[in-house]
């Protein structure tokens, strides 16, 4: 069973973005099945490490669009990107470090972190960016 759902609430009506969005939800539902699964520590580490990047790569995206287009709550929304990003970085690192494991807690933080950021931070932006043409 997926920890995350796709539900049409998640779209923002920006394909690319969206699309990003949805590769996210996958890696958070690897993960959550490996745990599930008990799997070796190795394979969770590189499904964390493949989040860690694609988070990096897609706030990169939503960043670069801000600035093309001058969202003005650009700055705030970067800063939580960075604050998100961090959050996640550094439970990888415990991981790996063998601090902690994979656990539901870990996946119920990944989870809400993801749905609230889109529900919430995300949805705010979509208007002004598909206003400004990006589809």
């Amino acid at each position: 069973m997926a920890l995350i759902e796709w539900t049409d609430d998640l779209n923002l009506g920006i394909p690319t973005i969206d699309g990003q969005h949805q590769v996210l939800v996958a890696l958070i539902n690897d993960l959550h099945c490996a745990m599930l699964e008990r799997r070796d520590r190795a394979i969770m580490s590189r499904i964390f490490g493949e989040l860690v990047d694609f988070t990096k790569d897609h706030f990169a995206t939503e960043e670069a669009l801000f600035h093309e287009h001058g969202y003005p709550a650009e700055t705030a929304h970067r800063d939580e990107h960075r604050h998100l990003a961090q959050r996640v970085i550094d439970l990888k690192e415990d991981f790996d470090a063998g601090n902690t494991a994979v656990t539901l807690e870990v996946m119920r933080f990944l989870r809400d972190w993801l749905t609230k950021h889109i529900l919430q931070a995300d949805h705010e932006f979509a208007p002004f960016l598909v206003s400004r043409g990006v589809t």
